[in-house]
């Protein structure tokens, strides 16, 4: 499954038990009659096209948010050790949404029982315990800078 723009790659390699399937160009299945097959063509290319998106998407965070635009290291196990980092850093970073909105509702349940005069529950006692930083973040509506790529990787 690749797109478009590899479109001329079967003919500059010159082996026959390679079978190619590219993307369809928008044109051509435009180009289609209406029908079951113009109908299938487009829910398939959808289909493609969506996988890639999902695919190339940590890519350009590793790319964009963290500048790996080339390797560092000398040697495969350096390298890949960095480069397996990035991409669990880039799992974190396309999920800071959440995972500061999961923050944030612990320390608002922290805050409202504390204005009830109630005591926080043995969990969230033990998860400030845990991780006081975050809580400490949280409680100052200052999450985000957890997740600024500047302190997790240096440049």
């Amino acid at each position: 499954m690749d797109d478009s723009g590899y479109r001329g790659a079967a003919s500059r390699v010159d082996r026959e038990d390679l079978q190619w399937h590219f993307a369809a160009r928008p044109s051509d299945i435009a180009k289609l009659p209406e029908g079951r097959r113009k109908t299938a063509v487009q829910e398939r290319e959808h289909r493609q096209a969506s996988v890639r998106a999902k695919v190339e998407h940590p890519f350009r965070v590793i790319k964009r948010q963290f500048g790996l635009m080339k390797v560092r290291f000398r040697g495969l196990a350096k390298n890949t050790a960095h480069v397996v980092t990035l991409f669990a850093l880039s799992n974190l970073w396309m999920a800071r949404r959440q995972l500061m909105a999961m923050v944030g509702q612990s320390a608002r349940k922290q805050h409202e029982a504390r204005d009830r005069g109630q005591e926080p529950s043995k969990n969230e006692c033990r998860a400030r315990q845990s991780h006081p930083a975050l809580h400490d973040h949280a409680r100052r509506a200052n999450v985000s800078t957890l997740f600024r790529p500047s302190l997790v990787v240096e440049h």
